[in-house]
């Protein structure tokens, strides 16, 4: 289920369409599934995580829901999601960093290629890395300061149409 401010926000984005439009969004938040069909494997290297809907508010395409996995402890975020074979479709990880900082990430022991979103404190999209290599050492940076980072399975940012501005709502439940 999509939390109330989530919901609130995409009805916002779509206040302008009028009336038929706002309803039909406001439908689809409600119908929409709790899950991907497809989820991260080997699962059980993700169990300490916990998840959440995360909407993307693509300035070109609407809002995206992903249910993602959130690393807000050192030991998660180290860990992130290495050793995991696939993702579905509409996974990803929340990588949560208790102060702003530039961050920088690497691939070390990731087996899938993955777009990275750097998130800035205002929840919007501040630097984009398409296609990071698997099992890759050398250093992606946001080359900002910057609140977070998400990862997502590699080609997101292109099918998505995802871009720097993007708006976050996270999590979403």
């Amino acid at each position: 289920m999509i939390s109330p401010r989530a919901r609130q926000a995409c009805k916002e984005r779509f206040a302008c369409k009028g009336l038929f439009t706002s309803l039909l969004v406001s439908t689809m938040l409600m119908t929409l599934p709790a899950g991907n069909a497809r989820s991260a494997e080997p699962a059980d290297l993700l169990r300490e995580f916990d998840r959440a809907q995360h909407i993307i508010d693509s300035s070109s395409r609407g809002c995206i829901l992903f249910d993602i996995y959130i690393a807000n402890n050192r030991k998660q975020r180290s860990q992130g999601l290495m050793f995991i074979r696939s993702m579905g479709e509409y996974e990803g990880m929340l990588f949560i960093y208790p102060q702003p900082a530039e961050i920088s990430m690497w691939m070390k022991n990731t087996l899938i290629s993955l777009d990275m979103l750097f998130i800035d404190d205002q929840l919007t999209v501040a630097a984009i890395h398409k296609n990071a290599v698997p099992l890759s050492t050398d250093v992606i940076s946001s080359g900002r300061i910057v609140q977070g980072v998400i990862e997502l399975n590699a080609g997101s940012v292109e099918k998505f149409d995802i871009k720097m501005g993007d708006r976050n709502i996270f999590p979403a439940g």
